[in-house]
């Protein structure tokens, strides 16, 4: 597959993102709205193949771009399209998602459906570009922070995002009454999720790998 064209394999993605994925495409088609995957994990040539757009060799060399790619991609007379070289998809942590009706795709943020999906999304932990009062971007949803390779959210591998699903579902499950959800991962949450783990029959650490953020996302 060349640079012109998107990722859209869901396998692609971190194994604790894909879980919450799948669980927001679960939610998603349960409003009756059809998902259109953009796209999910971008190589690094990909990126600075995008980020060529509307750029020059000396300008795209100056980010940080390597000089083989700069020549190869630059093309100041295209629209920009991208702001970063270190966008989120490379991390395999984000996936843009839009609506699609009568196999349209459907770009408007006002949409709303395109509403219901930025709502459903969030829900589940990721942070929607939609909402950024820098360049927002609407089919844009990311878990930022994170490790690419670890396998297991815990209070040294989350956001405020995650920390605040993880919280919420603890809550919901009866092991987190008696704190605030202020999406901060602290000793309180430590000590809830160790509780929890414990009564699903499993050994009492601090942390949510995949089996764990699967059962939890059902709460």
């Amino acid at each position: 597959m060349g640079v012109e064209n998107s990722v859209r394999d869901l396998n692609e993605l971190n194994p604790l993102v894909k879980v919450m994925l799948d669980h927001a495409l679960t939610l998603i088609k349960k409003k009756g709205i059809t998902p259109l995957i953009v796209e999910t994990y971008r190589p690094k040539e990909r990126q600075y193949y995008l980020y060529g757009k509307g750029r020059t060799y000396s300008t795209c060399v100056g980010a940080g771009v390597p000089s083989f790619y700069a020549k190869k991609y630059a093309n100041p007379k295209a629209a920009k399209c991208t702001w970063t070289l270190n966008s989120i998809h490379i991390r395999r942590c984000a996936v843009d998602l839009i609506p699609q009706r009568n196999g349209s795709a459907i770009w408007n943020t006002n949409d709303p459906e395109t509403q219901q999906i930025i709502h459903i999304m969030e829900s589940v932990g990721f942070e929607a570009g939609a909402n950024w009062k820098k360049s927002p971007d609407s089919p844009h949803f990311q878990v930022k922070g994170i490790s690419p390779t670890k396998k297991a959210f815990s209070r040294s591998n989350t956001n405020s995002f995650i920390t605040t699903l993880i919280q919420r579902k603890l809550k919901k499950a009866g092991f987190y009454k008696l704190y605030e959800v202020d999406g901060d991962w602290g000793n309180a949450t430590d000590k809830a999720v160790k509780q929890w783990r414990k009564s699903v029959g499993w050994n009492a650490s601090a942390s949510i790998g995949v089996k764990a953020l699967k059962l939890l996302l059902k709460y």
